[in-house]
């Protein structure tokens, strides 16, 4: 009788932590830097509406993090800074750096 009551109560818990968790989607990346300037991209924020923007934090992954992945860490970028920003009801992660940026291509892991 115990263990079919605790049985119970992990599948009610298990339940409710899940309802808890939202997934925020990426959308398209918008740069609008040039070759040889300091990186501005904005990446879209999906299923995240103003209010729910408070408390978001976004950064570039570890190394470790981008070994997992399969790939190379960008040194060069470890400085980005990124900033959750809000305008017209649509939520932005937006990456800019002081240094110009010579890649024509970068991949950025973002946590």
């Amino acid at each position: 009788m115990l263990k079919s009551f605790v049985k119970v109560l992990a599948a009610v818990a298990g339940l409710l932590w899940a309802g808890w968790a939202c997934a925020i989607g990426f959308g398209r990346a918008n740069v609008s830097s040039a070759l040889g300037q300091p990186l501005k991209v904005e990446i879209a924020l999906k299923d995240v509406a103003g209010s729910n923007a408070v408390g978001l934090s976004a950064h570039l992954a570890s190394p470790d993090a981008f070994k997992a992945a399969g790939l190379d860490y960008p040194y060069h970028l470890s400085r980005l800074n990124f900033e959750i920003v809000t305008r017209n009801d649509q939520t932005f992660i937006e990456i800019t750096s002081k240094e110009p940026v010579n890649d024509s291509f970068v991949n950025l892991l973002v946590e």
